[in-house]
């Protein structure tokens, strides 16, 4: 009873989501604190809170980080890369180098043993070596890796399929390539929703 109690904030948080209830989903987020780190809605609270490109929210959720450095950069490299923009926004740039050279380690060893996480969602690791470039600036690599990923078939997941949503993708917006890719992902969503549709079961 006491764990599913325990479950039931982070509930809150995806019924908030779902209602478009985007205010409600912040403050759910914020009163939930350092209680955010240990739920596997981690992700799920810093990918909103970079969508909505709330800063403070992101920093104080990292300087509230209930693993030590290493777990954190070693287990949960998706999360690095919201709380990495946090910080640069917060002009603390010793701190999200730190994080972001972790993640460039962390990386490389991925792409050279060709290894995912056994969470990974098709193309997440093509994903993350997008929003790498992103971080560093690197306009060409993003476009590469996004165009890599979405051929490995990336739809969005877990989170969203907007690029919009993913403000490391904010310094390529205005390239006609970015909106391209929008919509080629658009169409994969669509096909894919489509062929769920004709194999549900008739009623």
């Amino acid at each position: 009873r006491e764990a599913a109690a325990a479950l039931l904030p982070m509930q809150d948080l995806h019924a908030a989501y779902y209602r478009g209830d985007q205010e409600r989903l912040r403050s759910l987020i914020r009163a939930r604190g350092a209680k955010i780190w240990g739920s596997v809605d981690a992700g799920f609270a810093f990918t909103h809170l970079a969508r909505l490109r709330d800063w403070p929210a992101l920093v104080r959720l990292h300087e509230q980080r209930t693993l030590t450095f290493t777990e954190f950069c070693g287990e949960r490299p998706n999360d690095a890369i919201p709380l990495v923009l946090g910080l640069k926004a917060a002009g603390k740039t010793n701190e999200a180098a730190q994080v972001l050279d972790c993640l460039r380690k962390r990386l490389s060893v991925e792409l050279r043993n060709k290894a995912r996480l056994p969470q990974d969602f098709a193309g997440a690791l093509e994903f993350r070596r997008a929003s790498y470039s992103a971080l560093t600036g690197d306009r060409q690599g993003i476009l590469v890796w996004l165009e890599r990923a979405v051929s490995r078939g990336w739809l969005g997941e877990p989170y969203s399929s907007r690029l919009a949503d993913y403000p490391q993708f904010d310094l390529i917006r205005s390239d006609p390539r970015y909106l391209a890719l929008q919509r080629r992902i658009d169409r994969n969503v669509a096909a894919e929703r489509a062929g769920l549709g004709s194999t549900s079961p008739s009623r």
